[in-house]
């Protein structure tokens, strides 16, 4: 699956990865699989990293209805959302995410391309551990 998440229990952080080809279909699927875990709900960061991202197929439309609706859950019980995108593909559609989120939230979402300030904007010292991103 080209999305994959864990719950840092420790630092009630949601840490996503997403690889290759992302899908709509695929997005929705995680946003129903995290929405459902009952530790998401102590989170209060989520951290999103696209750096494995090659490919995004999510008309903008989408990902405004994720952004606004259920899947702006994404979130549910965060203050913060860090989106790590160092490559084009990831940052195209973590901007368009943040903006629609931004309007229509009162959670903090940015879009980093630096991984340290991405951890940094979430309270996490030092780096997550391999099995954590």
């Amino acid at each position: 699956m080209p999305i994959n998440y864990c719950i840092d229990e420790n630092r009630k952080l949601a840490v996503t990865r997403m690889s290759g080809r992302i899908t709509a279909s695929e997005l929705r699927a995680h946003i129903e699989e995290i929405s459902a875990d009952p530790l998401f709900e102590l989170c209060t960061g989520s951290f999103i990293d696209t750096t494995d991202v090659t490919q995004v197929d999510i008309p903008s439309s989408v990902v405004q209805g994720l952004a606004i609706g259920r899947g702006g859950q994404l979130g549910i019980g965060t203050r913060r959302l860090a989106i790590f995108a160092p490559k084009d593909p990831g940052y195209g559609l973590a901007r368009v995410f943040q903006g629609f989120r931004s309007a229509t939230s009162n959670m903090e979402v940015l879009v980093f391309r630096d991984r340290a300030k991405a951890l940094a904007f979430l309270g996490v010292e030092g780096d997550l551990a391999e099995s954590d991103s």
